[in-house]
């Protein structure tokens, strides 16, 4: 066996593991995008009137959400932990999920205050 077959081996070895990773990061970013698009539209649904009204009295968004944000990264942190991937992974993906929090936060705040607004059920 030469040296070449050797590198060769622990080469492919490198790239399934990297092709690995990478499945992995879109599998796990793919279901955050599911799970916190559900949680926020069941957390809307079920408090838009309350929201409706601090919003009313002056409460800015990020105020009125405090909890339920810090609640999600929670979850979203110890879900993280029981990945076995790499570090700067789960930051990105830690990321992309405050971003999408705060995305799908805006989208609903505003779907939820036009349906209060106009009456529906």
């Amino acid at each position: 066996m030469s040296v070449y077959n050797t590198r060769g081996e622990y080469l492919d070895q490198l790239i399934k593991s990297l092709r690995m990773n990478i499945f992995v990061l879109i599998f796990t970013l793919v279901c955050t995008i599911i799970f916190t698009y559900v949680i926020n539209m069941n957390y809307f649904e079920q408090n838009r009137y309350k929201i409706f009204v601090k919003y009313s009295l002056g409460f800015s968004l990020p105020k009125i959400l405090k909890r339920k944000l810090i609640i999600d990264i929670a979850l979203y942190l110890i879900v993280l932990l029981c990945f076995d991937i790499p570090l700067i992974y789960k930051a990105f993906l830690l990321i992309c999920d405050i971003g999408l929090n705060a995305i799908v936060n805006q989208k609903m705040f505003g779907k939820s205050m036009n349906e209060v607004i106009k009456g529906g059920a």
